[in-house]
């Protein structure tokens, strides 16, 4: 049951699962229903005036990404290997927050949430929103426990059309669930260096990852919150530019097996998800 043979040691024990979502499910007969890829946040005058300068462009969106797979999956790993490049791009800069920002929202203090724009922080994730969140579509969530920005006026309260709830309605993230399960990265050091520092000013330049020899992961698989889907955000991107990924995914299967899901070129022992491949400059 070898996954991938650059990492076989590690990742014989690994299943991923990616869901994906910008008002788009495509389905499949195994147990990954779809990536969703959500609209989480769109972001005004007011978010850049009492940001850090020249941080976050208006207009720039937040997008999370979520596997969505059926009931007694796990998600095990979102990787690239040898035949399957894993990249992660935008035409502009990702945003990351100069404060209390993190590349795994674990590591992320659930107070800081409150804070001007740190919700909008782009991170990696099995699961994790915050330290002791989860991260839910807002679909799912309900107005219990709704962070509530500490800044007057307000930031983060922007009403456009196109994130659905705003996030002061419901925030998609759920707390009193336990802890979040916690990231294992192998082969991200680029990519977590880039995530983990503050650049202002050079929203010009764009940003662009890939690997043939990474992933991040969660040994014990990561399922949803308790009453909700089985739904789990893998990522989180705040951009004003055109965002892009072409990820791979290992489940885990309710009997113990694992299934790899895609984005291209499948061999006989992988499923080919077309929706693993998301630009939104086609949405």
């Amino acid at each position: 049951m070898q996954i991938l043979n650059e990492m076989k040691g590690y990742l014989f024990y690994l299943g991923i699962i990616v869901v994906f979502a910008i008002n788009l499910n495509v389905t499949c007969g195994h147990g990954l229903d779809s990536i969703y890829v959500e609209r989480y946040y769109v972001s005004d005058s007011t978010d850049k005036l009492l940001s850090t300068p020249d941080a976050l462009p208006v207009g720039s969106v937040t997008y999370r990404i979520f596997v969505c797979m059926k009931p007694g999956y796990k998600l095990q790993a979102v990787y690239g290997s040898e035949y399957h490049q894993m990249t992660i791009g935008s035409s502009k800069q990702i945003y990351n927050h100069p404060n209390y920002g993190n590349y795994i929202p674990n590591l992320i203090p659930d107070y800081s949430l409150r804070y001007n724009t740190v919700m909008l922080d782009s991170w990696i994730s099995m699961g994790a929103a915050s330290m002791d969140g989860f991260g839910i579509l807002k679909n799912h969530d309900d107005t219990a426990s709704t962070v509530e920005n500490r800044f007057t006026p307000p930031m983060l309260h922007n009403t456009n059309e196109g994130i659905g709830f705003p996030l002061f309605e419901r925030d998609g993230i759920r707390f009193n669930s336990g802890k979040p399960p916690r990231v294992t990265a192998i082969g991200l050091d680029s990519l977590l260096a880039d995530m983990n520092k503050f650049v202002a000013g050079t929203d010009s330049t764009g940003y662009y990852f890939k690997t043939n020899n990474g992933a991040w992961a969660c040994l014990e698989g990561a399922k949803n919150v308790d009453g909700t889907p089985n739904n789990v955000v893998i990522a989180q991107f705040t951009t004003s530019g055109d965002l892009h990924f072409e990820f791979n995914i290992q489940l885990g299967t309710p009997e113990g097996q694992v299934e790899r899901f895609v984005h291209s070129n499948p061999d006989a022992n992988e499923i080919l998800f077309p929706a693993l491949k998301f630009n939104s400059n086609n949405q």
